[in-house]
C-alpha cells in the first residue's frame, strides 16, 4: 500500500511503498538523504474540505467595566478651576440696532454674577451666562434678548471699549471670567492729553467756531487713546500732535487778526 512521507529538508510530500519503510531514501527534489518512517497512507492524506465559514463573533462589551473605567477617568481628571468672584459694575452703551426698537439711545448695562443686565428707560432684561453673544468690531457686540439680536457699543469715554466688548462676550458665553472695571480704565495721562483741546474755546473767549474746533479735536483724541492696538507712546504722540495743531490754528488766527502797526 503506498504511503506518504514528508522530506525533512524541503517538506515536500513523497509517496513510497511498504518495502522502503525504515530504509534510507533520497528526496528527488532537494537530494536530502533520510530514513523513511511510518507515515499516513496516501488515501488518508487526501485534502480535507475546509471547515464551513462562520462569521466572527463580536465580543460583548462589558458595560459594567466600561462604567468603572469612565468613573476612574473622571476621578483622575483635574477639577475645573473655580471662577473668580464677580465684582458688579455698570457702564454706558449705545444701542446700535434693536429690531423691535425697545431699547434706544444710550442705556445702562450692569455686569453681575448672573450675566449682563441691559436697562432701558422703562424695563430691563438679563442676558444670562451661556448665551450666544457675538463680537462685532471695535466696541460693538450683539446680545440675544427675547429672541432677537440687539447690537450694543460701549460708549463710556473712560473705558477701553474694544477690550471690554471682547472680554464681555467671552464671559457671557461661559468661556472666561467676569470683567473688572479697573482693568479697562484709560490711563489718566492719556485722558488728560485727550481733553487739552477743550481749552481752545476758553482761550479764544468763546465763539462757535472755536468751540467746534476744541470739542472736535477732543473727540478725535479720545478715539485715538482708546485704540489699544496702538502703543501708549504712539497714542500719546498723536494726541499731543492734534492738540498742537488746534492751538496752532488758534494762535495763527490771533496773529492774523492783530491790528496793523501805524
Amino acid at each position: 500500500m503506498p504511503l506518504t512521507i514528508s522530506c525533512p529538508g524541503c517538506q515536500k510530500p513523497l509517496a513510497i511503498t511498504d518495502a522502503l519503510l525504515g530504509k534510507m531514501v533520497r528526496c528527488p527534489a532537494c537530494k536530502t538523504t533520510f530514513q523513511a518512517g511510518q507515515e499516513v497512507p496516501v488515501a488518508e492524506a487526501a485534502i480535507q474540505p475546509p471547515p464551513p465559514f462562520s462569521p466572527p463573533v463580536k465580543e460583548e462589551v462589558d458595560d459594567e467595566a466600561s462604567d468603572q473605567e469612565e468613573r476612574r477617568r473622571k476621578t483622575l481628571a483635574p477639577p475645573p478651576s473655580p471662577r473668580k468672584p464677580v465684582k458688579p459694575f455698570s457702564f454706558k452703551a449705545q444701542v446700535v440696532k434693536d429690531p423691535r426698537k425697545v431699547f434706544k439711545g444710550v442705556i445702562k448695562c450692569r455686569v453681575t454674577d448672573e450675566g449682563l443686565w441691559v436697562k432701558g428707560p422703562t424695563l430691563q432684561e438679563l442676558v444670562p451666562i451661556g448665551s450666544e453673544v457675538f463680537y462685532q468690531s471695535g466696541s460693538h457686540f450683539c446680545v440675544p434678548i427675547k429672541g432677537r439680536e440687539v447690537e450694543l457699543a460701549v460708549s463710556e469715554i473712560l473705558l477701553i471699549g474694544e477690550r471690554l466688548a471682547l472680554d464681555l462676550c467671552a464671559y457671557l458665553s461661559g468661556e472666561g471670567d467676569a470683567p473688572v472695571r479697573k482693568d479697562y480704565l484709560i490711563s489718566p495721562v492719556l485722558f488728560a492729553t485727550a481733553v487739552l483741546p477743550l481749552g481752545i474755546p476758553i482761550v479764544s473767549l468763546g465763539g462757535a467756531i472755536w468751540a467746534g474746533l476744541g470739542f472736535g479735536l477732543c473727540g478725535l483724541n479720545v478715539t485715538i487713546i482708546r485704540r489699544e492696538s496702538w502703543s501708549t507712546s504712539l497714542r500719546l504722540l498723536l494726541s499731543l500732535l492734534t492738540t498742537a495743531v488746534g492751538y496752532g490754528i488758534l494762535f495763527a488766527a490771533f496773529w492774523l487778526a492783530r491790528p496793523a502797526n501805524r
